[in-house]
């Protein structure tokens, strides 16, 4: 499949999500009609010497102008024309430049006027020299719009806000255009003496992710195979039958990634450690078949009779096993959250192809070439005729113990994982050592949070652009930022509280000093439409399509006596004709404000605590006025929030199917449900394992025991199949119980070293989730060993129903 080398990798927030979950659709709604903020990203600078003289100055006004000249290629020039770009109401046709939406004291609005007037101007002039740096510097730490958002307290560290164009913000023609922002702000960096740059925002964190992912890729699969290799040698004792589990897996693993990359579907912070799952499981199935048509050998020197001996029983298990896998990864189609969704589906296309191989091409070249040496290792027969008899009289001696200790086991590991709980942060997959770990940090302490939220206010114009609805939204955004550190909010109420401090008293007022009258509050608006770069400042905060005609008026004072501003017929406020008009307004005309956040990377806990309590204070709003919470941290939230769900969801699933395919195979319901005890331990026992460690369920690990439930179930059905054979040939349950332990439990114990340290591999990752993801697995499997090898037996011997 040469397909498979096209496969890209991508880690995108939007794909958390399934498009039908309501939680999801109502966050995109919350932003559907402003520039979505997902595509921002921070440039903040720091210098030993600070930034107020003339050389702090121009060397930042020289960073501005080469992020701001970063061009657009012609070959991505289509993808800012599709359809979803031009949909937003700010889009004036494809661009040139690659980035837009600039925010920096080099662009920052301050309050000026004389008199009675007052309006929002650069502070900076576009096209003049730069200002006076000592007062520049003084008026913006006055300045509390501008004061720890885009300069620090002390002002010696500086913050540029940008975004991505739509259409280049995804995928791998994002990587590019980020990878030129590193170019610049590198080649402006090397001539400074003791300047720092910081690159971070959602676009930089992603790209972080997507570079671990491919390091990742390229280093540990290799390392899967020779581990892989190196074991399936010394379980057979020759390199001629240890191929051949490997080559089914392998061609399995080529076909999944070639589909994958068919169907469009990227490696991701889930589906990444998908080649190392088919690898490891996979390889399962072809360890019994060689092994039994080894041992079959032995008895029958006809390599045909020997091999139909051999598939007569494990075409059976084999099936078996592979249904128990896929219902397992199948489970997890049922979670919300997109990206697990995908793991499952793929997964199980991937293991469905590798038992295609195993069963076709195993056989075929075991019988065409051989399988080398026709007695098994000397370890296998150690196993077989020394270690793996003793264990099993041991067993039979204790089987009354072992269950009272498996039961107590099953309810104290319920007990301690019931404690467990879904946790997240941005950065929570790289070690606290890692380099984007400690930029954030800096941006954290001296500036604001990363992580954008948003609330948008809809309803009818006259409602949502009244006093008393911003004097709500201003309560909201104080009591807000003091109920929870790290919280930061911006919104109309900002701007048009300063200009109107401005207007009463000439100071520099607080959120809450907001106009009491409607004609205030209109005319301030107005105001703000004739400021500097007015879409730019107001678009990301107001949407409101259809304003009154403005009222034609001489200047006046604030007491409303006269009106504020007045307006010469060219100020560009057109009234519309009544045909537009009725086609664009069918209804009352209507208005959306958004509330800009910002938090710290604090994690899932807080938000969970700050969303109920927000939901709850927006219903204060007037009558008739709607308010939706979004952005990118309250979709990884609503992810977060699903996780446990998902996670019971999927394991009650796998559960019910497998239990009723143990008791199909056992034909009796009493011994498939005793089987599935010694399955269901392990799960529960990581569970506590990763309360005692701290581990939280997160979108990275909560794969793991859907994956496994498949998987630990695969030997106890080998298990299975080979005790029904003994139970014929034996002349009491006992002796078969000695019988399916001696010879069932050499593959078993091979499969389980060859999953437990195939995921292993996964530990040595510097991505933590994948790291984390072999811990798991690795915990997992050793449980499952012990419990087929000492649980099982025990509760097949207690549940079995002796003939009348």
């Amino acid at each position: 499949m040469p397909a498979a080398a096209s496969i890209n990798f991508d880690f995108s927030v939007d794909r958390l999500f399934h498009s039908d979950s309501p939680e999801i659709e109502q966050a995109r709604q919350a932003d559907a009609v402003f520039p979505p903020s997902d595509r921002e990203f921070m440039v903040v600078v720091q210098r030993k010497q600070g930034w107020f003289d003339k050389a702090g100055l121009q060397a930042f006004a020289d960073l501005h102008q080469r992020l701001e000249a970063i061009p657009i290629k012609e070959t991505d020039r289509g993808q800012t024309q599709s359809s979803s770009c031009r949909d937003e109401a700010t889009w004036r046709g494809p661009p040139a430049q690659a980035l837009e939406r600039f925010a920096s004291i080099r662009q920052v609005q301050l309050v000026e006027g004389e008199g009675e007037q007052a309006v929002l101007k650069r502070a900076w002039p576009e096209d003049g020299p730069a200002p006076d740096p000592a007062d520049f510097k003084t008026r913006l730490l006055n300045d509390r719009l501008t004061t720890g958002k885009l300069l620090s307290l002390d002002g010696d560290t500086l913050l540029i806000k940008a975004q991505l164009v739509c259409g280049i913000h995804e995928g791998e023609i994002r990587l590019d255009y980020l990878d030129a922002i590193r170019a610049e702000t590198a080649a402006w960096q090397d001539p400074l003496d003791g300047a720092r740059v910081i690159l971070s925002g959602l676009p930089f964190i992603q790209d972080e992710v997507i570079d671990s992912l491919r390091g990742d890729f390229i280093t540990l699969q290799p390392l899967t195979v020779i581990v892989m290799v190196s074991l399936l040698v010394l379980a057979f004792g020759s390199l001629r039958a240890a191929m051949m589990p490997f080559l089914a897996t392998l061609f399995g693993c080529i076909w999944c990634l070639g589909l994958m990359a068919l169907a469009g579907e990227a490696i991701n912070v889930v589906n990444f450690a998908i080649t190392v799952v088919i690898l490891v499981i996979g390889a399962g199935d072809g360890i019994h078949i060689v092994a039994r048509y080894q041992e079959e050998l032995e008895a029958e020197t006809d390599p045909w009779l020997a091999m139909k001996a051999t598939l007569k029983p494990m075409f059976l298990a084999c099936g078996l096993t592979t249904a128990t896998t896929l219902i397992g990864f199948l489970s997890l189609r049922l979670a919300k959250v997109e990206m697990i969704k995908s793991f499952g589906l793929w997964a199980a296309v991937g293991v469905g192809v590798t038992w295609v191989f195993t069963m076709i091409m195993i056989p075929s070249l075991m019988l065409l070439i051989g399988v080398g040496k026709p007695q098994r290792s000397g370890l296998g027969r150690w196993l077989e005729d020394h270690w793996l008899p003793k264990l099993a009289h041991w067993v039979l001696l204790r089987r009354k113990i072992l269950i009272g200790v498996s039961l107590t086991a099953l309810v104290g590991g319920l007990l301690t994982a019931s404690q467990l709980t879904p946790f997240s942060r941005a950065l929570e997959e790289f070690p606290h050592d890692h380099p984007a770990r400690a930029n954030l940090q800096t941006v954290e302490d001296e500036l604001t949070g990363v992580l954008p939220f948003i609330i948008t206010v809809e309803g009818p114009r006259d409602k949502v652009l009244a006093p008393a609805t911003l004097e709500t939204i201003a309560a909201i955004q104080n009591e807000l930022e003091t109920k929870e550190a790290g919280l930061s909010t911006f919104a109309l109420t900002d701007l048009v509280s300063a200009l109107h401090s401005h207007w009463v008293d000439g100071r520099q007022g607080e959120r809450q000093d907001l106009p009491e009258r409607a004609d205030q509050l209109a005319a301030l608006l107005a105001t703000l439409k004739l400021s500097d770069n007015a879409d730019l400042i107001l678009s990301p905060l107001l949407y409101d399509p259809h304003p009154p005609k403005a009222v034609l008026g001489p200047e006046g004072s604030v007491d409303g006596e006269e009106e504020i501003m007045g307006f010469e017929e060219d100020d560009g406020f057109d009234e519309p004709s009544p045909e537009a008009t009725k086609a664009a307004a069918p209804g009352p005309a209507r208005a959306t404000l958004r509330i800009n956040g910002l938090k710290h990377d604090s994690g899932s806990t807080q938000w969970r605590r700050v969303v109920p309590w927000l939901q709850e204070r927006l219903k204060s709003l007037p009558p008739g006025v709607s308010a939706q919470i979004g952005g990118s941290a309250t979709i990884v939230n609503q992810a977060i929030h699903f996780i446990v769900t998902d996670l019971l969801t999927s394991l009650l699933f796998a559960f019910a199917l497998i239990t009723l395919l143990m008791g199909l195979l056992m034909r009796s319901a009493r011994v498939g449900l005793a089987a599935m005890v010694p399955n269901v331990i392990p799960l529960v026992l990581t569970m506590a394992v990763m309360v005692v460690a701290g581990i939280h369920l997160r979108i990275s690990t909560v794969i793991t025991f859907a994956m496994c439930m498949g998987i630990v179930v695969d030997d106890s059905i080998h298990f299975l199949v080979r005790w029904r054979e003994e139970q014929g040939r034996s002349t009491n349950d006992e002796e078969g119980m000695i019988q399916t332990i001696r010879f069932a439990g050499r593959p078993v114990i091979f499969t389980t070293v060859m999953l437990a340290t195939g995921f292993a591999v996964l530990i040595t990752s510097t991505f933590r989730g994948l790291h984390d993801f072999g811990v798991l697995a690795v915990i997992t499997i050793a449980l499952a060993l012990v419990a087929d090898l000492l649980i099982l037996p025990a509760l097949l011997l207690g549940a079995k129903r002796r003939p009348q």
